[in-house]
Order: structure tokens, then C-alpha cells, then sequence
């Protein structure tokens, strides 16, 4: 019976060891590695996907102002008392000044969104439901340097984790349902200008520990 059970839980854990560990979906744009549920051969073969080909360096997925990159999120982040933890590790462009998306995802428009911004300098959390801003916290950034950001929410909880800082814990937040993520921009007036080198999203909030382990 325990072999038995044994090759049941191996079958059933698909995934490769370069995932991390729990992740939904995993785009490691700097390896040249995608996971939704099962290997992709690129992004493009994400649901949803409807940005055309990306445009991918050595680094990862490269962002030029206005550019953003979009694909549809898992079925589940559409029920909010499921939460998420979205994870980013970007280095912007050296000399950019415009204040920009890193990551959003929303549900059409920005009345609902769960969202990472950067000002150069500093990093900044949208969690909006309805049109009420229900979590917003900054976190300093080297602006120079590769740097990550660990963006945790579920009903009545969220957190910012960045490295080398712990901008906030256990403060209220009250994410929307969601459908759609977007890469380097909602629109033109909040562009990004750097690499993402990876991007990764998680099904619920992550422990503060595992959140600081990422960063």
C-alpha cells in the first residue's frame, strides 16, 4: 500500500525542481523557463496571452516604456478569499525616471487590482477593490541594483517584502477578484523601463518567513 501511495504522489508532482516551491506559475524569462500548471515552450503559450512575441535578452524580458506584456491568471484568483503572493525580480534602467508598473493584476481597469509600482527609488502597493484603496505601503529600492519584491495579500491581511527590506506585516487589505496580470505597464502614462527577470505567483498568502526567504 505505501508503494502504492508512493508512485501516486510522484505521478501527481509534475513539476520540475527549477519551480519554486508551491508556485502556480513560475516565468523564469532569464533561464528561458515557464511554468502554468505544466512546461510552456515560451510565454506566448500562456492562456490569454496577447502581447505578440516578447522581446527576451540575456537577462529576461525586457520593458521599454509603454510596452506591456499580458496573459490571464489561474481561475482561482477570481474567488479574493483565495489570496495571492506575487513575487518580481526586476533591475530597472539606469537614467529612467517615469513612475511605473512593475506588476499588475486586475480585472479589467484599475477599480480592482492588486499592483507593484516603482518610482525609482522606492517601491509602492495598490491593492484596490471597488475603487477603495485597501493597501498601500512603499518600500526603498536601490534603483541601481537587481533587487525582488513579495507582494502577499488575502481578506484582511497584507504584506511588502523587499530585499534587503520588510516594508510592512499584518496590515489590512481586501483583495478583488482578478483575471488578467500585466508586465511593465497598465498603460502608456505608467511605463516601465528595465528587465524582469522573473515572475512568479503563488495560490495564497505566504507565511512572512517564507515571503523574507524569497527576497
Amino acid at each position: 500500500m505505501r508503494l502504492a501511495l508512493s508512485l501516486e504522489a510522484l505521478r501527481a508532482d509534475t513539476r520540475p525542481r527549477w519551480v519554486l516551491a508551491g508556485a502556480a506559475l513560475d516565468l523564469d524569462f532569464e533561464a528561458g523557463r515557464y511554468w502554468a500548471g505544466r512546461v510552456l515552450a515560451s510565454p506566448e503559450a500562456l492562456p490569454g496571452w496577447t502581447s505578440g512575441a516578447p522581446l527576451i535578452s540575456g537577462d529576461g524580458l525586457v520593458c521599454v516604456g509603454a510596452t506591456a506584456w499580458r496573459a490571464a491568471l489561474p481561475d482561482w484568483a477570481g474567488n479574493p478569499e483565495e489570496g495571492l503572493t506575487v513575487r518580481a525580480e526586476v533591475t530597472e534602467t539606469q537614467g529612467a525616471e517615469s513612475v511605473g508598473y512593475l506588476v499588475i493584476l486586475h480585472a479589467g481597469s484599475l477599480t480592482d487590482r492588486v499592483a507593484v509600482l516603482t518610482a525609482r527609488s522606492a517601491l509602492s502597493t495598490r491593492v484596490t477593490r471597488d475603487g477603495a484603496e485597501t493597501f498601500i505601503v512603499s518600500a526603498a529600492v536601490n534603483a541601481s541594483a537587481r533587487y525582488t519584491a513579495v507582494l502577499g495579500v488575502k481578506p484582511g491581511d497584507g504584506r511588502l517584502a523587499v530585499t534587503g527590506v520588510n516594508a510592512s506585516a499584518e496590515i489590512t487589505a481586501d483583495p478583488p477578484p482578478l483575471n488578467r496580470f500585466e508586465i511593465g505597464g497598465f498603460n502608456s502614462s505608467l511605463p516601465l523601463d528595465g528587465i524582469v527577470h522573473r515572475l512568479t505567483l503563488w495560490r495564497g498568502r505566504l507565511s512572512d518567513a517564507h515571503m523574507d526567504s524569497l527576497t
